[in-house]
């Protein structure tokens, strides 16, 4: 049996279509500590991120990951110190649920962040969460996580079949599928 996660190439695909810059020399800051969290933690440091924070309410979550990096340039912080901690121009990305209901707090407060940070938000639907509002209202550039999906999907096909796969059919009908707005 072999096993594919394809969570990382649809991160770093959808933030350099959306940024148009990858993942490497960038300082990055990943708002939560799950599954999606992990690899992308992975995935950044693979591409050569150069500075990694990993943010979650319960810091030890946090920990847990950047311990099983072992990379010197990770480290662990809390959400409330995290904007105070990250560099100008750093790539935040939300890796938490928060933002799939229209009541749901910030994961990270976008008025701590630094000036010219550029937000990546892994949720599709809504297409904007308050997360991405936020960041638009500052002069942000934003994205939500529709190119993500799209790439795991491609990737995830080009696995199975061994065929390559256009990503622009896929990411139109993804667009058709979903609720407009």
């Amino acid at each position: 049996l072999r096993g594919f996660n394809t969570d990382g190439y649809g991160l770093e695909n959808a933030v350099r279509e959306a940024f148009g810059q990858g993942l490497a020399m960038r300082p990055v800051l990943i708002v939560g500590a799950g599954g999606a969290a992990r690899a992308a933690a992975v995935q950044c440091l693979e591409e050569g991120a150069s500075q990694l924070w990993v943010a979650n309410r319960t810091v030890a979550k946090a920990e847990a990951i950047v311990e099983r990096l072992g990379k010197k340039n990770a480290g662990a912080v809390s959400v409330e110190e995290a904007g105070s901690l990250i560099p100008p121009g750093t790539l935040v990305i939300n890796a938490t649920s928060l933002g799939l209901k229209p009541d749901d707090p910030l994961p990270i407060p976008v008025e701590d962040l630094p000036e010219q940070c550029l937000l990546f938000d892994m949720i599709y639907n809504p297409s904007e969460t308050a997360f991405l509002a936020g960041g638009k209202a500052r002069g942000y550039p934003v994205s939500n996580g529709l190119g993500m999906l799209v790439h795991q999907g491609v990737r995830s096909l080009e696995i199975w079949t061994g065929d390559p796969v256009d990503a622009s059919v896929m990411r139109a009908a993804c667009e058709a599928a979903l609720p407009s707005g």
